[in-house]
């Protein structure tokens, strides 16, 4: 039978809170001194302890007598002298940090370690620029500017010990002079201030107010330790958090133990060495350029976990993506994402440590709660993780946000893209935030195609899997525009899609990637024009490029419906909403497209006859690469043994419809079906449509064959048939 565990709900300790996170890993770590089974969890958004104690009341004894007899972990910052030697250390000599780290106790090794670490080199690698690499989250081993933990939590020490009370009982007993009634008068106010701060225990702990309140130069992890402007009769008040928060929060430093060897190197920055530590996303705007100084993942878990758990936890910190630590924000997504971390965590509580009044000051603030997705192996589930990674290599090769001097050189690259990313970790189900990072993508990519310098950082990503294409519409059908669009994304492969024409790549056969070459090539043709303009010009250049004896370059992998077609000639489609889907979908791996995604595109209404869609039944096969059968497996509209299909005669099609002559074009589609044995019925009436560049442009969208060929029939002359009358 399972045994049932007792549980206490600690509501003081919630998880939206820097300080209030690192309080509630100090209590279980005090909490196990005296139960070593206890247990703890995060559930409903604050900790529980399981197990052990049975009662709140157990608790806050225990932790009552430990601040009385002062059983706190010493944060004297006894590294402070190793740390010095590091900065006058030269290759070869022996780091007295380490020394001094392997010659202390277990617990202040540990303390020492989450501060700050060192690196050592091989003999002939390039020496590093500084030696000695500090935690983000505790600032240069400890201080932060003129916040001094050191002295924040000697403070609160004191504080819970009542010592200038009971320094003044003393003298007062001590002087033969004084009063019985003085002496008894400083006994009640020591009674009244022990019951005060037992009092201040029992409601941290329960997420009420406190009286005994100060900053303890703990404003870097706690908000409410700040000053508060307009407060009583002075400008500014103090801050506003209880000894007990600030001494429980240096009891659980020791669990962010950094370790060289973890992804710490020669060449790699200081935050893959401490677990769940990353660099700070890069800024979207110019004005938060600088601002941050890193981030912190801090892990959650639902599953009761002991303290020696979670120290194994803490001490693997393990984010992957493709068997590399993440130490940027964007990078910790996409392992979240792809769960690429330790077992056993429901998520992670995002905070970020930015920059306040001085460069040398940080305060933390969260950015939200990034939930980890279920175990899956889905074909859907995979190509997502594909598409993550994708993104997440093109992210690490934008051009970086740098610093020159007193001044950032900001190019809002990497900014949007990192935060689109982060946002789609979150819900990575949602429809509209995977389109949100298509766009981030897809403006990136914009910004390096018009800078040459851009260029320059060779810039590559791989195609995105096309099994996570129906993940941008969720539970809803494809909308007509992007219908539209996955015919037109899927013409072409390799150094001959249809991405080479929009962003102005190249491919990579040697590393299956898109390129970015130093100048824009010719094939590149999409600009700052319209949609049809820009349609007209990509089927120009392509049968431009072409080889005149080879076949048309217009082989789809998808082929959408004619009904779509025909509302694309009426104009009743939203041209900027295809121009988006087409910079989208265009990312896409078009090669081996499966059969239901194939379908998406073909869920269109029926078609409405109009004069632009008949003219269109009858040029397009003109420019269609595949076989057009009259007869199932029997005739053929336009036979390649006969030649009526060419290169040579798409370009005099096309360069007619650019000139807007149409009835000289369909003079020309007439002799190539004479040609084919195939001629076309006698039509006295004159031929002109309302927008020749959109019948052009309509000559680049894929359609069905058969759907096609039924509007072609009217075109053919009537032919008498052997036995009909």
């Amino acid at each position: 039978m399972s045994e049932l565990l007792s549980a206490v709900a600690l509501p003081g300790l919630r998880q939206d809170s820097l300080g209030r996170y690192l309080a509630a890993l100090g209590l279980l770590r005090v909490t196990t001194r005296k139960w070593p089974k206890v247990r703890g969890a995060w559930r409903n958004g604050y900790f529980w302890l399981v197990g052990e104690p049975a009662e709140v009341e157990e608790l806050i004894a225990h932790v009552w007598e430990v601040g009385q007899q002062d059983g706190w972990t010493p944060y004297e910052r006894a590294w402070k002298e190793a740390l010095e030697h590091e900065k006058k250390r030269t290759p070869g000599e022996p780091s007295h940090l380490s020394i001094h780290q392997s010659g202390a106790e277990e617990v202040l090794a540990l303390l020492s370690a989450a501060h700050s670490v060192a690196t050592e080199i091989l003999p002939g690698a390039k020496q590093p620029s500084n030696w000695r690499f500090f935690n983000p989250l505790l600032g240069l081993g400890g201080s932060v500017g003129r916040r001094d933990f050191t002295k924040g939590w000697s403070q609160a020490r004191d504080a819970c010990q009542l010592v200038n009370q009971q320094k003044k009982l003393e003298q007062a007993s001590k002087n033969g002079n004084a009063k019985e009634s003085k002496i008894q008068k400083l006994e009640r106010e020591l009674e009244a201030a022990r019951a005060t701060l037992r009092g201040d225990l029992k409601a941290f702990l329960d997420g009420q107010a406190c009286s005994r309140l100060d900053s303890w130069n703990a404003a870097s992890w706690f908000s409410e330790a700040n000053k508060i402007a307009n407060c009583g009769q002075d400008w500014f008040g103090g801050g506003q958090v209880t000894p007990w928060a600030m001494l429980l929060a240096c009891e659980g430093i020791p669990f962010f133990a950094g370790s060289p060897s973890r992804r710490l190197g020669s060449r790699a920055r200081s935050v893959g060495a401490f677990p769940f530590v990353t660099r700070p996303a890069a800024p979207e705007r110019e004005n938060e350029a600088g601002r941050d100084r890193a981030e912190v993942w801090l892990p959650l878990w639902n599953r009761p976990m002991t303290a020696a758990e979670v120290r194994v936890l803490f001490l693997r910190g393990r984010a992957e993506v493709s068997g590399a630590g993440a130490t940027t924000p964007a990078a910790f997504a996409a392992a979240v994402v792809r769960r690429g971390v330790d077992a056993g965590i429901d998520g992670f509580q995002r905070f970020v440590l930015g920059r306040t009044t001085t460069d040398q000051v940080f305060e933390s603030r969260l950015e939200g709660f990034v939930p980890l997705p279920a175990q899956a192996s889905g074909e859907a589930e995979l190509a997502r993780s594909g598409a993550i990674e994708s993104i997440l290599t093109l992210c690490d090769r934008l051009p970086r946000d740098r610093k020159q001097g007193q001044r950032w050189q900001f190019y809002g690259l990497r900014g949007p893209v990192e935060a689109a990313l982060v946002d789609f970790a979150a819900a990575p189900e949602d429809p509209e935030r995977a389109t949100r990072l298509l766009d981030a993508v897809v403006a990136a990519l914009d910004k390096v195609d018009q800078n040459r310098n851009h260029r320059k950082a060779g810039v590559r990503w791989r195609p995105l899997p096309i099994r996570w294409l129906p993940a941008l519409f969720g539970d809803l059908l494809p909308p007509i525009e992007a219908r539209l669009v996955m015919g037109l994304a899927s013409t072409g492969s390799e150094d001959e899609a249809m991405v080479v024409h929009r962003y102005g790549v190249g491919f990579d056969r040697h590393r299956r990637a898109y390129l970015f070459p130093e100048t824009a090539p010719h094939r590149c043709t999409w600009g700052n024009r319209a949609l049809k303009t820009n349609l007209a010009l990509i089927l120009r250049r392509r049968l431009v490029d072409a080889d005149p004896t080879a076949l048309l370059p217009l082989w789809p992998a998808v082929r959408t419906s004619v009904g779509d077609l025909s509302e694309w000639l009426s104009g009743c489609v939203d041209d900027r909403e295809v121009g988006r889907w087409f910079s989208r979908l265009v990312l896409f791996d078009w090669q081996d497209v499966p059969k239901d995604i194939r379908n998406l595109a073909r869920d269109g209404s029926e078609s409405v006859s109009s004069a632009m869609l008949a003219v269109h039944a009858l040029l397009r096969p003109l420019c269609e690469p595949g076989r057009i059968w009259l007869d199932r497996d029997v005739e053929q509209l336009l036979p390649a043994s006969t030649h009526a299909r060419s290169v040579p005669a798409a370009r005099q099609l096309v360069s007619l419809l650019a000139a807007g002559d149409v009835p000289v074009a369909v003079r020309v589609a007439r002799s190539r079906y004479h040609l084919a044995c195939q001629p076309l019925a006698r039509i006295n009436a004159p031929l002109s449509v309302s927008d020749p560049e959109r019948l052009l442009a309509s000559l680049l969208i894929p359609t069905a064959p058969g759907e096609l060929v039924r509007l072609t029939r009217a075109w053919l002359r009537p032919r008498r048939e052997i036995g009909v009358a």
